[in-house]
């Protein structure tokens, strides 16, 4: 996904280069055998960044489901990236309204962003335990 990302943003040699430096690094190796957040981090910021991509460039109502996937999957792993995927729909929202000015295709790509990211958050955010009443 690095390659892709390195690719994408600036050239084949580039991606080369990034894909195969974050293959042999010591640390990312080390930390995914022991199942630490840090692993999932940098794989959400990439996956996040190649979602975010994709989304400017096409907006298509499945990328926009996938990316509010991933916003939420990454908020779960570790909640620092909250700012970020804030930014990330401020951006989208200056992306692809004002430009155009065409608001209410921006509202639905958004509302489907939304969508995906409550639907994934939803099982981590409901309290499912059961209510203890007393008697009265």
């Amino acid at each position: 996904m690095t390659f892709l990302l390195g690719k994408k943003v600036f050239d084949y040699k580039t991606g080369l280069i990034a894909g195969t430096l974050s293959c042999l690094y010591a640390p990312l190796i080390f930390f995914g055998g022991e199942l630490l957040p840090t692993v999932w981090a940098a794989f959400w910021s990439v996956c996040l960044l190649l979602l975010l991509l994709k989304v400017r460039e096409r907006g298509e109502l499945s990328y926009c489901l996938l990316l509010g996937c991933c916003m939420a999957l990454s908020l779960l792993t570790i909640p620092t990236f909250l700012p970020f995927c804030g930014l990330i729909l401020i951006w989208l929202i200056l992306k692809w309204a004002y430009p155009k000015k065409n608001w209410l295709q921006a509202l639905g790509r958004l509302t489907a962003i939304a969508i995906a990211f409550s639907i994934t958050v939803a099982p981590a955010a409901i309290d499912v335990r059961p209510v203890q009443r007393t008697p009265d």
